[in-house]
């Protein structure tokens, strides 16, 4: 990929500086399976999707918390949602301990990947203005202050504050306009063809998807990926 004239480079977040390509759901359910939680995977969607979608919309999550505690949060609200919903074989009073168990879990997990991933952020943050743009939960600063990333980007864009969310592609022009550059001038990268690649190549940027898991491309191929990663690691040595 050429890299001339690029001036900056917005990431997405969650499921790309923080797990390298592998989405949550899949992280939370593989600790779901190593701790025995009695649901299957079918359910466990289910109530992943209706759990997130419900977080959008209620104040659960406080602009204050960390990524730690936002994995607590959301952990415990999908179990009681699943003894609720689905009957579990154990009880909610001795189910919930386990969103503990599972957040640390987690949270280890997204510590271990930083191990990496921040060294390469840090570099990037060296030669290019960097922007962070996600679906978050109106604390992104805070998450980011907690891992020691905060001070690397020059521009957040969180949805929980700005009340519109990826796959609008007016929320990459927020963080595009907030960096100061024009669209031919950044690169956005991602781990979601659909929310990352689509609109990053909608407002008219390069766009590099982080796909580790051999992920095929949506119905949308006029919007090709200008480079494909399986981690982040790999992003310094196409620039």
């Amino acid at each position: 990929m050429d890299g001339k004239g690029i001036k900056g480079i917005i990431f997405d977040y969650g499921g790309t500086i923080d797990t390298n390509g592998i989405h949550w759901m899949e992280l939370i359910w593989e600790s779901y399976l190593h701790h025995d939680i009695p649901v299957s995977l079918s359910d466990f969607k289910e109530i992943y999707i209706f759990v997130e979608k419900q977080l959008e919309i209620r104040k659960y999550i406080e602009q204050d918390y960390n990524f730690y505690d936002v994995l607590k949060t959301k952990i415990g609200i999908q179990i009681r949602c699943l003894c609720s919903r689905f009957s579990c074989d154990i009880d909610e009073s001795r189910l919930l301990p386990y969103s503990e168990d599972i957040a640390d879990e987690c949270y280890r997990y997204v510590q271990d990947v930083l191990k990496d991933n921040k060294p390469v952020i840090r570099r990037l943050s060296e030669n290019y203005k960097l922007g962070i743009v996600s679906n978050f939960y109106g604390n992104i600063d805070t998450v980011l202050k907690d891992f020691g990333l905060y001070d690397y980007f020059n521009v957040i864009v969180d949805s929980g504050l700005e009340g519109i969310r990826k796959p609008n592609p007016e929320i990459y022009r927020i963080g595009i306009e907030r960096l100061g550059l024009q669209s031919e001038e950044t690169i956005v990268v991602g781990d979601s063809f659909t929310n990352d690649i689509v609109p990053a190549k909608t407002v008219g940027c390069k766009a590099i998807w982080l796909n580790n898991k051999d992920k095929i491309q949506h119905k949308s191929m006029e919007r090709k990926p200008d480079a494909i990663i399986s981690s982040l690691v790999e992003l310094e040595h196409l620039l």
